[in-house]
């Protein structure tokens, strides 16, 4: 019989995992034992973290280690509502790296948001290299902006700011709605991130993504009219001020003339008592957009507009309107001038701005019923009204499409008393990259000018006032401004540039200059006639080949008592025609050289951007480059009737080494000013060498000031520096910067360099 073993074996304790572990530890030599004890005690604190902390996280691939770019409100949140009124904030989440330079792009529905203020950039970085105003922002629905740690122009770099890691806020800026009442849409304030860019200090380009703001708009600032109301759909688009504005009804005597003023209406004419009216808000009137506020007549109508008499010259957008000679007297006192105009059933009045640079009082609006057939006031889409344009305006869009008025244009004025002139901008839509113009008049040589350019006390000035926006905009230099009094003329010479990537676009007449005019006595010849020099008077596209779009401004005249019979002014001599040159004589047919193999030598032809005229020498370095060498040539070329330059001699390429079977070089040219321009790759063989013609088309582009083969804000600098005048004459200290060789460094010059300038670094073609 078996036995079973199991009930005679006695069971043995099954070991466990700390026996098994202490049997091991015991067997360890004493010094392992106590190391083994100190790691342990070392590593608990760790342990416990890790348990209470739910262990261990290891990170994504995609784990927030790149810089980050996005748009909040000035609570943080990433959507908000519009009204009320936000500050939208740029923030850069830089992570750990460390940020040297910041460019960011944002788009946004200009329709639907509108900037109320400038951007404001941070103090981080102290070099703003660009930055958009609030006019371009709101007529582009863009806002740029470029910041550095130092900009060796502007002084910011001894010693250099440090460079920025975490999080910093970049930029802010307020915003506020433009819509009717009852709407609601949705829209966003998104980062173009192509257009933008971060770079470490290391001058190295960060890889980042970017977030929007998410907005949605209320329509709620809009007054409602009654019911059978004249005035229907009234928008306004000063929404920071928007809610006091309202229509009222009866027009009397003691009514309130704004909505957050206390000043109230003393003297009615009774042609408008009674009438249906729209009452402003005062502060509106340094809202500098057009338009203001917009509305629709249900019925054929006359609008008047009560105009402070104060404004000298009144805005362009009120030149449909007639002068009635009727007055209104508020209780300041002060006298407002009635201007009407007819408006057919339906259609949509357009408001603009006051005169936003002026402290003066708000013009009110008066609606009243007609019986006329009305003036039909065109429409944009969208509905957003827009001001019957000027006879004599040229199209938006088209050459020739941009103006300067002067206003007054005509005035009589006493002696003894200031009066002041204001020159507007309108680019009719296009982007410019410059402007200049001279304004002159003649006086008598022999004593005293007896009508002068003066400050708004009568004391002679030698330099007129920029306004804004143009005056505060960091992209606008005014390098030429001058008042001379010389030779029995007194000269105004004025000359402005853009420096911004996109230039600058108006669809509005925008005050960019005023002065006052001062008449110490009647003069002899009157009235005074101010000219304008068409040669020096120039509104020059942002787009290359840059082109003149301005419309020859009308003369303003400006009489001072009741004048003899007017002298006419003589007819000016016309600016003689150049003479062409004759058509060059042909190359001769190089003789070949005796010896066997000749020497190489090289010939070819390239324009020169700017250079329309024969004769213009230039010095030049052409470079032949393989995938082994590279060698650069001294040489003279010589531009034919059409601006393209021919090598004068061939030049001696022997220092370049060429096989018996020929050798292919890459062909690049640079001139002093230029950035180089790869041409193309050619076999090289002994003797004669000529480049294709095909590079006659060819152009370097004109910027490169410094030499390093890189146009940025650096060479603007040096070119600007060096325009003083409207035309400084050229000596060889100077001649890089006379693009176009006419022998005088010009307003178009610039333009030229301007126009190469679509990004705050444009390189030339490097090997």
């Amino acid at each position: 019989m078996k036995k079973d073993l199991s009930e005679e074996t006695p069971s043995l304790p099954k070991e466990s995992f700390f026996d098994r572990l202490r049997g091991k530890f015991v067997r360890l030599p004493l010094f392992l034992q106590i190391a083994a004890l100190v790691i342990l005690a070392l590593s608990l604190p760790v342990a416990v973290y890790i348990l209470k902390t739910g262990g261990i996280k290891l990170p994504s691939r995609a784990a927030a280690t790149d810089p980050h770019i996005y748009v909040t409100s000035s609570s943080g949140a990433s959507s908000f509502t519009l009204p009320p009124n936000q500050t939208v904030k740029v923030m850069v989440d830089a992570k750990a790296h460390m940020i040297g330079f910041i460019l960011v792009e944002l788009n946004f529905n200009q329709s639907l948001i509108q900037l109320t203020g400038d951007v404001t950039t941070t103090s981080l970085f102290p070099a703003i290299i660009s930055k958009t105003t609030m006019a371009n922002a709101n007529s582009t629905g863009r806002v740029i902006f470029a910041l550095a740690l130092c900009d060796p122009i502007q002084g910011q770099c001894d010693p250099k700011p440090p460079a920025q890691s975490g999080l910093i806020e970049a930029a802010s800026f307020p915003v506020a709605f433009k819509l009717q009442q009852g709407q609601s849409v949705p829209t966003q304030i998104v980062i173009n991130a192509p257009n933008s860019q971060l770079v470490n200090d290391l001058s190295t380009n960060l890889v980042f993504s970017t977030s929007p703001a998410d907005v949605t708009i209320q329509g709620t600032n809009t007054p409602t009219p009654g019911p059978g109301s004249l005035i229907s759909n009234l928008v306004v688009y000063d929404s920071a001020n928007a809610v006091n504005w309202s229509i009222q009804n009866n027009l009397q005597v003691g009514s309130t003339q704004y909505g957050d003023r206390t000043y109230i209406w003393s003297t009615i004419p009774s042609l408008v008592l009674g009438s249906q009216w729209i009452r402003t808000a005062q502060v509106s009137r340094s809202y500098n957009t057009s338009p203001l506020a917009t509305f629709t007549v249900a019925s054929h109508a006359i609008v008047y507009l009560a105009f402070d008499d104060r404004i000298t010259g009144r805005p362009s957008w009120t030149t449909a309107y007639t002068d009635t000679g009727l007055n209104m007297v508020n209780s300041e006192p002060t006298t407002y001038s009635l201007l009407s105009r007819d408006f057919s059933a339906g259609q949509t009045v357009t408001l603009g701005p006051n005169d936003p640079t002026t402290i003066v009082g708000m013009y009110s609006v008066i609606v009243q019923p007609s019986g006329g057939t009305g003036t039909v006031v065109p429409t944009l889409p969208g509905g957003t009204a827009t001001v019957a344009p000027i006879p004599s305006a040229t199209p938006t869009g088209v050459v020739g499409s941009a103006t300067l008025t002067t206003n007054p244009l005509t005035a009589t004025k006493p002696t003894t008393q200031a009066f002041p002139i204001t020159i507007s901008l309108n680019t009719g839509g296009q982007a410019i990259s410059s402007l200049s113009f001279r304004l002159s008049y003649p006086y008598s040589a022999t004593g005293d000018v007896e009508v002068d350019i003066t400050d708004q006390f009568g004391n002679p000035v030698y330099q007129i006032t920029t306004v804004d926006p143009f005056d505060s905009s960091p992209y606008w230099t005014f390098p030429v401004n001058s008042v001379s009094r010389a030779n029995g003329r007194v000269t105004i010479d004025f000359a402005a540039t853009n420096t911004s990537t996109v230039g600058y676009t108006s669809n509005v007449s925008q005050p960019i200059v005023r002065f006052y005019i001062y008449a110490l006595t009647v003069p002899p010849t009157n009235p005074v006639r101010l000219t304008y020099d068409l040669i020096q008077t120039k509104v020059m596209t942002k787009a290359s080949p840059t082109r003149n779009i301005l419309i020859p401004p009308s003369n303003p005249v400006y009489t001072f008592v009741t004048a003899p019979t007017e002298t006419p002014y003589p007819t000016e001599t016309p600016y003689p025609t150049d003479t062409p040159y004759p058509t060059e004589t042909p190359y001769p047919t190089d003789t070949p050289y005796p010896t066997e193999p000749p020497p190489s030598t090289f010939r070819y032809s390239v324009r020169m951007q700017g250079v329309t005229r024969s004769l213009v020498n230039r010095s030049v370095n052409p470079s032949l480059v393989n995938a082994f060498d590279g060698y650069t040539y001294t040489h003279t070329m010589t531009s034919t009737i059409n601006g393209v330059f021919n090598s004068d001699a061939p030049i001696d390429i022997a220092q370049s080494p060429i096989s018996s079977l020929g050798t292919n070089y890459d062909v690049y040219s640079k001139g002093p000013g230029y950035l180089q321009k790869r041409l193309g790759t050619l076999r090289f063989v002994f003797g004669l060498n000529v480049g294709p013609a095909a590079w006659a088309s060819l152009e370097m582009m004109a910027g490169d000031f410094d030499d390093n083969n890189i146009l940025n804000i650096i060479d603007l600098g040096l070119m600007i520096s060096n325009y003083t005048e409207l035309a400084v004459p050229v000596f060889s200290e100077n001649m890089i910067y006379d693009i176009d060789a006419d022998n005088f460094i010009t307003i178009t010059d610039i333009a030229i360099v301007l126009s190469n300038y679509t990004q705050l670094e444009v390189f030339g073609d490097n090997p």
